[in-house]
């Protein structure tokens, strides 16, 4: 590592070496992540719809808002501290080291910041649809976005890495559970609505539809959760005792659950992450990158049929009077309707968008309009969201925002490219590469499904903590 990158590091380490507050944020993050798992999980959810209940001083999903938000506050002034001590003693001779090297990382966050004030603007702007409701929508998105954001660009890496192994570790005890009782479901055949004490939720489990939905919510945010505590295990180099096992029953569950947008959101990076790599070994022929791509791809898909026949020969051995070649077919897709009711879902939402292009409807209008002004449409029956981030964006704060939020991801790709290429970010070894994932991973995910933007919970979580580490590193650039 040269001598302009160490310097940097000392000062990061520093001033994020404050034993106090990151065991304060690795607390606060490790409850998020089990909260915010177990909602996930109907077993989990309804012990904290019990405990919300019962005391309602202690409503878990408060807790959590309250708890990201004063997070939030102590990492700004972390943050704020940084930037004056290295304007008042800079760790170079360089006067300008801080504008440079430092204070130009804060482009992003400037961006952010535009963001969420254009979002109260638009509720203002939206107050007819409910302004309190969109303003504790905003707050509840922009809250998860600014606070971990910035938790990745105040900590070095050796103090997020003591964090995220706590955090993958316990949110690996919350999933094995779920998919565990998955795996169980799948076994013995069981399939239909279902109620976990017969208490406040009913939900689809076990086999459905030619899908795994098992005991969680929902098999794709279920799918794409386990790829991301998949990639913590192994690249936070957790025990492997613990690792592998956990890792074979994960797949079987992803490989069950028919998640499409999960195998593409993974499809998509692991064919990213071998260019990277070809990139960075200077393989200079079309022919090594193709094939090298090519091979990776039919390893995966070898993988995934050989694991679901497997599968299905086992549950054929424990529970005989199944119909194997019915069981995983997707009933809610067809060549008729093969982005199982998503186009149908994105129109509704893009002709809601021409009444307010400018500044949209806000987190918690669009629906409120749609049943106000259309109440025989298709969304206004249905009540979907807008499966899609960049659309939730767009129907949230309009045109304006929108193109806030396509400068930021501009600008952050633009500047990740430009560090990949000047082998800058190779300092960082194994970690950058996790970083890379959890945001590839989520990143395509979302795009066919709501994402990023939300309420604090983990996968927005790591995200976000992802997107400022790169952010910060990058502006030193």
């Amino acid at each position: 590592m040269n001598e302009e990158f160490m310097e940097i590091e000392k000062v990061k380490t520093k001033l994020s070496k404050n034993n106090a507050f990151m065991y304060i944020a690795t607390a606060c993050m490790v409850f998020l992540t089990i909260y915010s798992l177990g909602l996930r999980v109907a077993i989990f959810a309804t012990g904290w719809d019990l405990i919300s209940e019962r005391f309602p001083v202690f409503d878990l999903y408060r807790v959590s808002i309250i708890g990201t938000g004063v997070l939030g506050l102590i990492v700004i002034y972390i943050y704020l501290s940084r930037v004056i001590a290295c304007k008042k003693n800079p760790p170079s001779e360089d006067k300008n080291y801080c504008r440079r090297k430092l204070l130009n990382s804060q482009f992003g966050l400037i961006l952010l910041g535009a963001l969420v004030s254009w979002y109260i603007i638009a509720d203002l702007f939206n107050r007819d649809l409910g302004v309190l409701e969109n303003l504790l929508g905003t707050v509840g998105i922009f809250v998860t976005v600014f606070t971990f954001y910035l938790i990745g660009k105040i900590f070095d890496r050796s103090v997020l890495e003591f964090i995220l192994k706590r955090v993958v570790l316990w949110g690996t005890v919350v999933w094995t559970v779920g998919c565990g009782i998955s795996l169980v479901m799948y076994m013995i055949n069981y399939w239909g609505y279902f109620k976990f004490n017969g208490f406040i939720r009913i939900s689809r489990q076990g086999i459905m539809e030619g899908r795994l939905f098992g005991c969680f919510d929902d098999p794709n945010y279920a799918a794409m959760i386990t790829v991301l505590l998949i990639a913590g295990m192994m690249l936070l180099k957790i025990r492997r005792v613990y690792t592998i096992p956990t890792t074979v029953l994960y797949l079987c569950y992803i490989v069950l659950s028919g998640s499409r947008s999960t195998y593409v959101a993974t499809l998509t990076t692991a064919v990213v992450l071998t260019a990277i790599f070809l990139y960075k070994s200077r393989a200079n022929t079309i022919r090594e990158y193709v094939v090298s791509i090519v091979v990776v791809i039919g390893a995966l898909i070898i993988s995934y049929f050989a694991l679901m026949f497997a599968l299905q020969g086992v549950g054929y051995l424990i529970t005989p009077d199944r119909d194997l070649q019915e069981e995983l077919i997707r009933d809610d897709v067809s060549l008729e309707d093969i982005s199982n009711s998503r186009f149908k879902i994105w129109g509704g939402y893009l002709e809601l968008v021409a009444d307010r292009p400018v500044t949209g409807f806000g987190p918690r209008g669009a629906l409120v309009y749609s049943d106000e002004m259309y109440p025989e449409t298709y969304l206004s029956e249905k009540h979907y969201n807008t499966h899609s981030v960049f659309l939730q964006i767009l129907v949230q704060s309009g045109i304006v925002g929108f193109v806030l939020f396509i400068v930021f991801l501009t600008r952050f790709f633009l500047g990740l490219w430009k560090g990949i290429r000047s082998r800058r970010l190779e300092n960082y070894g194994i970690f950058f590469t996790l970083m890379l994932v959890w945001i590839l991973v989520y990143g395509i995910f979302s795009v066919f499904n709501v994402g990023i933007f939300v309420k604090p919970c983990m996968e927005a979580m790591l995200v976000w903590l992802s997107v400022g580490w790169l952010d910060d590193r990058l502006g030193e650039d």
